[in-house]
């Protein structure tokens, strides 16, 4: 983890273990390409190993740090707390040392666009769950969405390519996380959370299935 502002690409440690965890060699610093943000660059993020071996990793994009930010077009209305953030996707193909941001300057998605979570469906493609947290801009309810990447991880898109899992939140902003796990029958199991009507946060699991191509 690592510290903001200035200081922040020299606190980026990744730590490797060889033996499940029973040791670690805390030696690498990796190469961040000059990272500079309020929060961290392995904070509130997942890595994922492709199947081609490339490492794929978000990062949470302050609204207030240097990093890319949106048109006011977008239509953002809420500005508060973590409502404008955003997350950006890394790409290392040497085991983490080096990482420089993916297509379109490392632009994941949109605001308040978070949570992702990766997994390796049985037909090979890559599925993406996240969370619209505020300020929808796909015409639905905040909640879980999905798409998926049919090379691995190279392309996204999240204009056109959107499942929606969960449009059940309530207010301004809530929801949260969406780990998934696919079945033996393909069918998915998804789980979040949203806020109710009842202004109360709430827990469930979706049973989905693709869509046919």
């Amino acid at each position: 983890m690592q510290s903001g502002g200035k200081l922040s690409p020299r606190h980026v440690f990744l730590w490797r273990s060889r033996d499940s965890g029973a040791t670690w060699d805390k030696s690498l610093v990796p190469d961040t390409d000059g990272w500079s943000d309020v929060d961290g660059f392995f904070s509130q993020s997942v890595t994922y190993r492709t199947a081609s071996g490339v490492l794929l990793h978000t990062a949470r994009v302050d609204a207030s740090g240097p990093h890319w930010k949106l048109p006011e077009a977008t239509g953002v209305e809420t500005r508060s707390g973590d409502q404008d953030d955003r997350t950006m996707l890394w790409r290392s193909s040497d085991e983490g040392r080096t990482w420089r941001k993916a297509a379109d300057g490392g632009r994941f998605g949109t605001y308040s666009e978070m949570y992702p979570r990766f997994l390796r469906l049985a037909d090979g493609r890559l599925l993406l769950t996240f969370t619209v947290r505020s300020n929808a801009t796909d015409g639905q309810a905040l909640g879980l969405r999905a798409i998926i990447s049919p090379d691995d991880g190279v392309t996204w898109d999240f204009e056109h390519d959107r499942i929606i899992l969960s449009d059940r939140n309530q207010g301004a902003s809530g929801g949260g996380f969406g780990n998934t796990v696919q079945l033996a029958d393909g069918a998915f199991i998804s789980c979040y959370s949203y806020r109710g009507p009842d202004d109360k946060t709430h827990v469930e699991a979706v049973r989905w299935s693709l869509p046919r191509r």
